[in-house]
């Protein structure tokens, strides 16, 4: 799911826009009716009303869709998990930090991950972010951009669609600072910006993190327990 961006003061543009991207069952008993001192006898008790019917339950359903007419990029004894994130999404964050290393831990070599923007939560600004981590990925720095953009994000509240900021984080990474700010001024990742975009629609995605087995399962339940059994299955089908 996709979470609002955390506020930030306004910002100045690096360059030209890029994409605007109970069952509550209640029995009430009461006690006998007696009938009044008249010698009479008591009226029998009114019969008891039949229990409510209880439906089945729901079959469970699996917690992944199966995408026809993908191609399949899985490769024996591995799982390979794209990501569609967008930096102002909290939940993208939390996935980050939280889910994806216990994964990393326990899968190893076996798991390769890739990351790719969906920016959603802002369409004015959730682009930039991604666009720079792009960049930074271009230049072997991926992994290192995308951590201190998350923590300058959540962790430090920083206004990351600034170009001061941008080079502040960018020169922690370790990046060529001049080739950064030349892909961001010549806009040279559009075309993998919308790469991410047109397999965002392509999978039916509607929110961040959005995770995607193969090319072609889309997992509908984040939850570590849902997508280790995606991943077990996985791996279990090479034989």
């Amino acid at each position: 799911m996709s979470d609002r961006r955390p506020n930030l003061p306004s910002a100045r543009r690096w360059g030209p826009p890029v994409l605007a991207v109970a069952l509550c069952l209640g029995a009430a008993l009461s006690g006998p009716a007696f009938a009044a001192d008249s010698g009479a006898p008591a009226a029998p008790p009114a019969p008891a009303e039949p229990p409510a019917a209880i439906a089945a339950p729901e079959p469970e359903q699996p917690p992944f869709v199966d995408i026809q007419g993908r191609e399949s990029t899985h490769t024996k004894g591995e799982v390979h998990l794209t990501i569609l994130m967008d930096f102002f999404c909290s939940h993208c964050h939390h996935f980050d930090t939280t889910v994806l290393p216990v994964l990393e831990k326990e899968y190893g070599d076996k798991l390769k991950v890739r990351y790719m923007g969906f920016p959603i939560v802002d369409p004015k600004a959730s682009h930039i972010p991604v666009l720079a981590y792009y960049l930074a990925d271009a230049q072997g720095k991926g992994d290192a951009m995308r951590q201190l953009l998350f923590s300058a994000i959540w962790d430090h509240r920083l206004d990351v669609t600034r170009p001061d900021i941008l080079l502040g984080i960018a020169q922690k990474a370790g990046l060529d600072l001049e080739q950064f700010k030349k892909g961001f001024n010549e806009n040279t990742m559009r075309p993998r910006l919308e790469e991410g975009l047109d397999m965002a629609k392509a999978i039916g995605a509607r929110g961040t993190p959005t995770l995607l087995i193969d090319n072609h399962i889309r997992i509908t339940d984040n939850s570590l327990r849902s997508i280790e059994a995606v991943f077990a299955d996985v791996l279990k089908a090479d034989g």
